[in-house]
């Protein structure tokens, strides 16, 4: 009993680097390259949508219209059309900051288009601590006013978004959710995410942040099965407004050179693009979540635990199965919760996991050499 007692000690070394590591900043780092390489080869949910269409400024229409940027009667056009086709909800992911006054033939046609559709949600932009708002802070009729942020990690890439954000604080919600607010209102009420430190809001002039989510997997299987369709070509009345009814339609520049696009691991995707794939998976219920460092900790730990007591304890061989089961279970937990919403990160297990490896090894090394 007494050399069992000493053996399970001998857990406390790895057990205690577990710990460390997941509290460490190691685990972003590691967290990234681990979701780059399931965002390529892992979707975690069916992408079989059917609510979402897209419309593309593309380089096709601008040529048509004169050029960017475009007056606001096409854009109004636009959601005329869509009007009469009776979508479920127009997302215009262009910023309408300036307004010319009501004396604006072009502004009014699109004022008045957006109020007659009544289910248009407008981007707000934010710069040098100002929030600017569609048609200079113009009260809107007809539109919601989302934030349309995508921040980039120091990498330059694209992993991570923010359910809501603002200046002061983060009363604006995103662009798909507030689209979800108005195709399925019922959903919109519930949704997850990491909140943002208590102290970080409501208390400065700054950008803040709240409800993080990491872009879900699988925006290339999604777009593959996305229909779209050229802004010339929904203007002019060439688009089946039977393919339009009862969908979200995500309006959004689709040219390169007008606006770049993000880069993901799944290759570059312009912000109309991501937001649409954003707004289908929490229509599906879906939103993945980054967790708590500690929760990583305790699968770490546990998982550590039953790893080593199989490596460096002497037990019944039933015993030693029982925790060779329990062990891998756990480490395949972090890999479910992705498929559920939850993300976990597995670098506490796997410090932890490689340490008793090394130990267990060891021992068995020691154990060979030593005499009969």
């Amino acid at each position: 009993m007494l050399v069992r007692f000493k053996q399970i000690l001998l857990l406390i070394p790895p057990l205690l680097c577990v710990v460390m590591a997941g509290l460490s900043s190691l685990p972003e780092t590691f967290d990234r390259f681990i979701y780059d390489a399931l965002a390529r080869h892992y979707s975690p949910i069916n992408f079989q949508d059917r609510s979402v269409v897209l419309i593309d400024i593309d380089r096709r229409s601008l040529e048509a219209f004169s050029g960017w940027p475009l007056d606001r009667s096409i854009h109004a056009q636009a959601i005329e059309q869509l009007s009469s086709a009776q979508v479920s909800s127009v997302t215009y992911n262009v910023a309408f900051i300036a307004y010319g006054g009501p004396q604006n033939a072009s502004d009014n046609a699109l004022l008045s288009a957006i109020r007659q559709n009544g289910k248009v949600i407008l981007p707000m932009l934010a710069e040098k601590n100002q929030e600017l708002l569609p048609f200079n802070g113009l009260k809107l009729s007809g539109a919601k006013v989302a934030h349309s942020e995508l921040p980039l990690d120091s990498d330059e890439m694209l992993r991570r978004n923010y359910m809501h954000a603002g200046i002061g604080f983060p009363r604006w919600p995103n662009v798909p959710l507030a689209t979800l607010s108005i195709y399925a209102p019922v959903k919109a009420d519930d949704f997850s995410g990491l909140r943002s430190p208590y102290l970080n809001l409501g208390f400065s002039r700054r950008w803040s942040r709240d409800y993080e989510v990491l872009i879900p997997l699988g925006v290339d299987k999604f777009l593959q099965q996305t229909p779209r369709y050229s802004l010339v070509d929904l203007v002019t009345g060439q688009v089946d407004s039977g393919t339009l009814k009862n969908k979200a339609v995500f309006i959004g520049i689709a040219d390169a050179q007008l606006e770049p696009k993000k880069a993901l691991a799944q290759g570059m995707f312009s912000a109309t693009e991501i937001h649409a794939f954003n707004f289908a998976v929490l229509n599906k219920g879906y939103a993945l979540s980054p967790s708590l460092p500690i929760w990583a900790v305790a699968l770490g730990v546990l998982a550590t635990f039953c790893v080593g007591l199989v490596g460096l304890v002497t037990m019944p061989i039933w015993l030693k199965l029982s925790f060779i089961v329990t062990g891998g279970i756990l480490v395949t937990v972090p890999l479910m919760m992705v498929s559920v919403g939850y993300w976990l990160s597995y670098l506490p297990m796997l410090v932890g996991l490689v340490l008793v490896s090394i130990m267990s090894g060891a021992r068995f090394l020691l154990a060979k050499k030593s005499p009969e």
